[in-house]
């Protein structure tokens, strides 16, 4: 973890296709008893992922987010080495409608979402009531 967290952005970039393994790859060390827990956690295509790296190595990627002024959460755990927190404050600023949500703790990791599900959602729904407005839930 600390040799990830000493990487600078294009190190890190290029180790995302490790992290984001395609299936074949998670399949075949999958045991079948749950316990790397992996087999469903790639949620993309192998497409997709490509379209992905290619907008990440994009050098204009921030002046492009500062054209979308549409309502937007960015929400980043404090301990996040592959994603530093400061990304997301990154993206956040660059979008003129962008609210940034920074999750504490120890647990709020890059699996956020999933350590730290109840509070997660529960800025995702206060998120979206506001936009929705006044009015019955």
């Amino acid at each position: 973890i600390e040799t990830v967290a000493g990487l600078g952005f294009e190190e890190r970039t290029e180790l995302l296709a490790y992290f984001m393994a395609s299936r074949p790859f998670v399949n075949a060390l999958h045991d079948g008893s749950g316990a790397l827990g992996l087999r469903a956690s790639r949620a993309v295509e192998d497409e997709t992922m490509r379209h992905y790296l290619s907008l990440v190595r994009d050098p204009d990627r921030l002046d492009r987010l500062r054209g979308l002024d549409v309502p937007a959460l960015v929400i980043a755990g404090e301990h996040d080495l592959m994603t530093p927190p400061e990304y997301g404050a990154e993206v956040a600023q660059a979008l003129p409608q962008a609210e940034f949500q920074l999750l504490r703790g120890e647990r709020a990791a890059h699996l956020f979402h999933y350590e730290l599900g109840e509070e997660t959602n529960g800025h995702i729904v206060r998120f979206l009531r506001a936009l929705k407005g006044p009015g019955p839930n």
